[in-house]
């Protein structure tokens, strides 16, 4: 199947805010207890931003396909989903992206062609723009000895799918120290606890951080 101009991609409809809406990810709670502010957060509404549901993701991609002459099979489509893992709206949107272009230059989808997307584009140097906040802003949320335990944490768990066991990360840390991050970590969507494993909640970030940040010990 060979993949034609594509016209613009649906925008998510503008949101009104009233006052102040803190989405979850952007560790504004961090930020606030290193600067010693963390009475402030009280003065703002929590509101979580979580992922899309898989059958939401798989619509919006069929949707998506359609107006754009690329035409997604269930079976692509649960493939594009299984490499992402989580189904955060913007990374479905920006594999899509990433897919089409790759049919623009007169490449025809397949299956293949979604793995190369995922490990070339998505998940090489040519992702990083899109990902690297993720690293970034870890410097803004934790202390020093906070950040270098995050990195490390996190440099461990990208190894493997499944994670890693909590009960092997206790090492020379405080354990108020790694009991702050676990719980920064977890509430921020970078990991989850599951059968008393630390795995990451996106599949494309634990893949992008194993190949770009993987180096911490």
């Amino acid at each position: 199947m060979s993949c034609t101009s594509m016209s613009k991609l649906p925008m998510a409809p503008p949101i009104s805010l009233q006052g102040f809406m803190q989405r979850c990810s952007d560790g504004l709670e961090g930020v606030l207890r290193r600067a010693g502010l963390s009475a402030s957060i009280n003065d703002f509404t929590p509101f979580r931003v979580t992922a899309w549901s898989r059958s939401t993701a798989a619509s919006f991609l069929r949707r998506v396909g359609e107006e754009n002459r690329l035409p997604l099979t269930d079976h692509w489509i649960d493939r594009i989903l299984g490499l992402l893992g989580e189904p955060v709206p913007y990374h479905v949107q920006l594999f899509f992206a990433e897919l089409h272009d790759a049919c623009t230059a007169s490449a025809e989808l397949s299956e293949p062609l979604i793995a190369q997307c995922f490990e070339e584009r998505l998940t090489g140097p040519a992702g990083t723009p899109h990902l690297d906040h993720y690293a970034a802003r870890l410097g803004a949320v934790f202390s020093p000895t906070q950040h270098e335990i995050a990195l490390r944490l996190l440099a461990r768990a990208s190894r493997f799918e499944r994670g890693v066991l909590r009960s092997e990360l206790a090492g020379d840390d405080s354990a108020s120290d790694l009991g702050q991050v676990l719980q920064t970590l977890e509430s921020d969507g970078y990991l989850h606890l599951h059968e008393d494993r630390l795995a990451f909640q996106s599949n494309l970030l634990r893949v992008w951080w194993r190949k770009h940040r993987g180096g911490a010990s």
